[in-house]
Protein backbone atom coordinates (compact mmCIF):
# COMPACT_ATOMS: atom_id res chain seq x y z
CA UNK A 1 0.00 0.00 0.00
CA UNK A 2 1.08 3.59 -0.45
CA UNK A 3 2.76 5.97 2.07
CA UNK A 4 -0.12 7.84 4.14
CA UNK A 5 1.80 10.97 4.51
CA UNK A 6 2.19 11.14 0.53
CA UNK A 7 0.17 14.43 -0.85
CA UNK A 8 -2.55 13.78 -3.24
CA UNK A 9 -6.49 14.00 -3.39
CA UNK A 10 -8.13 10.52 -1.80
CA UNK A 11 -11.08 9.22 -3.73
CA UNK A 12 -13.26 6.41 -1.77
CA UNK A 13 -14.53 3.86 -4.14
CA UNK A 14 -17.32 1.24 -3.39
CA UNK A 15 -17.42 -1.92 -5.42
CA UNK A 16 -13.81 -1.13 -5.99
CA UNK A 17 -13.16 -4.31 -6.76
CA UNK A 18 -14.30 -5.09 -10.52
CA UNK A 19 -16.59 -3.44 -12.87
CA UNK A 20 -16.87 0.02 -12.83
CA UNK A 21 -15.49 0.38 -9.52
CA UNK A 22 -12.53 -1.13 -10.90
CA UNK A 23 -12.69 0.74 -13.68
CA UNK A 24 -12.76 3.88 -11.67
CA UNK A 25 -10.06 3.16 -9.35
CA UNK A 26 -7.49 2.82 -12.55
CA UNK A 27 -8.68 5.95 -13.45
CA UNK A 28 -8.50 7.87 -10.83
CA UNK A 29 -4.85 6.25 -9.76
CA UNK A 30 -3.41 7.33 -13.16
CA UNK A 31 -5.08 10.89 -12.23
CA UNK A 32 -2.26 10.82 -8.79
CA UNK A 33 -5.70 10.21 -6.58
CA UNK A 34 -4.88 8.29 -3.13
CA UNK A 35 -7.27 5.49 -3.61
CA UNK A 36 -9.80 3.64 -0.33
CA UNK A 37 -10.99 0.74 -1.87
CA UNK A 38 -14.52 -1.13 -0.54
CA UNK A 39 -15.50 -4.22 -1.60
CA UNK A 40 -17.24 -7.41 -0.21
CA UNK A 41 -15.04 -9.67 -1.57
CA UNK A 42 -11.43 -10.09 0.31
CA UNK A 43 -10.08 -11.83 -2.85
CA UNK A 44 -11.20 -9.69 -5.48
CA UNK A 45 -9.85 -6.52 -3.28
CA UNK A 46 -6.60 -7.83 -2.71
CA UNK A 47 -6.37 -8.73 -6.52
CA UNK A 48 -7.85 -4.90 -7.10
CA UNK A 49 -4.98 -3.66 -4.79
CA UNK A 50 -1.82 -5.67 -6.73
CA UNK A 51 -2.95 -3.93 -9.79
CA UNK A 52 -3.17 -0.57 -8.26
CA UNK A 53 -0.40 -0.81 -6.02
CA UNK A 54 1.22 2.06 -4.55
CA UNK A 55 -2.47 4.18 -5.25
CA UNK A 56 -3.52 2.10 -2.68
CA UNK A 57 -3.51 3.80 0.78
CA UNK A 58 -6.33 1.54 2.62
CA UNK A 59 -8.38 -1.28 1.89
CA UNK A 60 -11.85 -2.46 3.68
CA UNK A 61 -13.51 -5.70 3.14
CA UNK A 62 -16.84 -4.62 4.55
CA UNK A 63 -20.32 -5.89 3.96
CA UNK A 64 -22.65 -2.80 2.56
CA UNK A 65 -25.59 -4.68 2.45
CA UNK A 66 -26.03 -4.18 6.52
CA UNK A 67 -26.08 -0.63 8.08
CA UNK A 68 -23.03 -2.51 10.11
CA UNK A 69 -20.84 -2.50 7.10
CA UNK A 70 -21.87 1.42 5.90
CA UNK A 71 -21.24 2.89 9.79
CA UNK A 72 -17.85 0.78 10.04
CA UNK A 73 -16.96 2.49 6.91
CA UNK A 74 -17.75 6.07 7.85
CA UNK A 75 -15.99 5.58 11.18
CA UNK A 76 -13.29 4.12 9.33
CA UNK A 77 -12.79 6.73 6.33
CA UNK A 78 -10.88 10.20 6.60
CA UNK A 79 -13.08 12.66 4.51
CA UNK A 80 -12.64 12.16 0.82
CA UNK A 81 -12.05 14.35 -2.39
CA UNK A 82 -14.13 12.44 -4.40
CA UNK A 83 -16.39 10.01 -3.41
CA UNK A 84 -17.62 7.01 -6.06
CA UNK A 85 -20.85 5.20 -4.71
CA UNK A 86 -20.94 2.24 -6.77
CA UNK A 87 -21.62 -0.79 -4.69
CA UNK A 88 -24.39 -3.02 -5.69
CA UNK A 89 -25.67 -6.07 -7.28
CA UNK A 90 -28.70 -7.62 -9.31
CA UNK A 91 -30.84 -9.88 -8.49
CA UNK A 92 -33.39 -10.98 -10.54
CA UNK A 93 -36.81 -12.79 -10.06
CA UNK A 94 -40.18 -13.25 -10.25
CA UNK A 95 -42.55 -11.10 -7.16
CA UNK A 96 -42.97 -13.21 -4.61
CA UNK A 97 -39.84 -15.26 -5.36
CA UNK A 98 -37.03 -13.21 -3.08
CA UNK A 99 -37.33 -13.64 0.36
CA UNK A 100 -37.49 -10.51 2.51
CA UNK A 101 -34.56 -10.88 4.28
CA UNK A 102 -32.86 -11.05 0.93
CA UNK A 103 -35.13 -8.06 -0.04
CA UNK A 104 -34.30 -5.94 2.63
CA UNK A 105 -30.47 -6.17 2.46
CA UNK A 106 -30.57 -5.90 -1.53
CA UNK A 107 -32.70 -2.81 -0.53
CA UNK A 108 -30.52 -1.32 1.56
CA UNK A 109 -27.18 -1.83 -0.63
CA UNK A 110 -28.95 0.01 -3.36
CA UNK A 111 -30.05 2.39 -1.93
CA UNK A 112 -30.55 3.00 2.09
CA UNK A 113 -26.80 2.36 2.34
CA UNK A 114 -25.76 4.86 -0.58
CA UNK A 115 -27.88 7.67 1.11
CA UNK A 116 -26.20 6.89 4.61
CA UNK A 117 -23.20 6.92 3.55
CA UNK A 118 -24.06 10.45 1.18
CA UNK A 119 -25.53 11.70 4.78
CA UNK A 120 -22.37 11.43 6.38
CA UNK A 121 -19.52 12.08 4.47
CA UNK A 122 -21.40 14.88 2.13
CA UNK A 123 -21.51 17.28 5.15
CA UNK A 124 -18.55 16.89 5.74
CA UNK A 125 -17.20 17.63 2.14
CA UNK A 126 -19.34 20.34 2.43
CA UNK A 127 -17.57 22.00 5.27
CA UNK A 128 -14.53 21.43 3.66
CA UNK A 129 -15.51 23.33 1.19
CA UNK A 130 -14.86 21.20 -2.06
CA UNK A 131 -15.54 17.58 -3.26
CA UNK A 132 -16.56 15.53 -6.16
CA UNK A 133 -19.12 12.25 -6.11
CA UNK A 134 -20.73 9.96 -8.39
CA UNK A 135 -23.45 7.56 -7.93
CA UNK A 136 -23.36 5.16 -9.74
CA UNK A 137 -27.17 3.89 -10.84
CA UNK A 138 -28.79 2.18 -13.86
CA UNK A 139 -30.76 2.44 -17.00
CA UNK A 140 -33.23 0.41 -14.41
CA UNK A 141 -33.95 4.00 -13.10
CA UNK A 142 -35.42 4.74 -16.22
CA UNK A 143 -36.60 1.68 -17.78
CA UNK A 144 -38.95 -1.20 -16.17
CA UNK A 145 -37.43 -4.61 -16.39
CA UNK A 146 -38.86 -7.41 -16.27
CA UNK A 147 -37.84 -9.66 -13.04
CA UNK A 148 -35.66 -6.86 -11.62
CA UNK A 149 -38.45 -4.73 -9.87
CA UNK A 150 -36.77 -4.21 -7.03
CA UNK A 151 -33.93 -3.44 -8.31
CA UNK A 152 -34.87 -0.88 -10.59
CA UNK A 153 -37.10 1.09 -7.69
CA UNK A 154 -34.02 1.33 -5.72
CA UNK A 155 -31.90 2.19 -9.02
CA UNK A 156 -34.58 4.96 -9.13
CA UNK A 157 -35.04 5.76 -5.89
CA UNK A 158 -31.02 6.62 -5.24
CA UNK A 159 -30.96 8.57 -8.59
CA UNK A 160 -34.09 10.42 -7.67
CA UNK A 161 -32.31 11.39 -4.58
CA UNK A 162 -28.93 12.04 -5.93
CA UNK A 163 -30.92 14.30 -8.96
CA UNK A 164 -32.70 16.25 -5.62
CA UNK A 165 -29.02 16.38 -3.81
CA UNK A 166 -27.46 17.95 -6.70
CA UNK A 167 -30.31 21.25 -6.84
CA UNK A 168 -29.66 21.44 -3.25
CA UNK A 169 -25.94 21.83 -3.53
CA UNK A 170 -25.71 24.11 -6.53
CA UNK A 171 -24.86 26.90 -5.13
CA UNK A 172 -22.10 24.77 -2.88
CA UNK A 173 -18.69 23.88 -4.76
CA UNK A 174 -19.43 20.39 -4.31
CA UNK A 175 -20.24 18.60 -7.17
CA UNK A 176 -23.13 15.93 -7.13
CA UNK A 177 -23.60 13.07 -10.34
Amino acid sequence: MADHSAVGPIALITGASSGIGLAYAKHLAAQGHRLILVSQDPDRLAQACQQLNDSVIAQHALDLSEREGVNALIEAVPTPDVLIANAGVTLPGEVGSIERETRDRLYYLLCGGVIDLLEALLPLMKARGQGRTVVISSIAALTPMRKSSLYASAKAAVARYTDSLSVELRSTPLKLT
